[in-house]
């Protein structure tokens, strides 16, 4: 039979925990603490990140705008200039023909 102090003392073992466990518990806690400074406090947070994704995708959205204008300015500067070029534009985006003419448009 155990005396009630080593009872107490078995309980007050059991409840220690194992080098190991220790071991373990530290580096979770150290790769948790790692990970919420890298998402969190860090200057290359997540937030930052996302903030800075949008802008570039805005600006790239205004490039391929600004390009499509450049296109279409350019193209009408060479219309006006380019007798060849207007017809080619009314044949093609107008689907304009001469009277003695067929024309069959495919589409894909």
């Amino acid at each position: 039979m155990q005396t009630i102090s080593e009872q107490q003392n078995n309980q007050e073992e059991k409840k220690k925990l194992r080098p190991w466990q220790r071991r373990f518990i530290m580096y979770g806690v150290a790769i948790l603490v790692t990970v919420f400074y890298i998402y969190v406090l860090s200057d290359s947070n997540y937030n930052m990140r996302r903030k800075l994704d949008n802008k570039i995708a805005e600006y790239e959205a205004e490039i391929a705008k600004q390009q499509k204008n450049y296109e279409q300015q350019c193209t009408y500067e060479s219309m006006q200039t380019d007798l060849n070029h207007k017809e080619r534009f009314y044949r093609e985006v107008l689907n304009m023909k001469k009277p003695n003419e067929d024309v069959f448009i495919i589409k894909e």
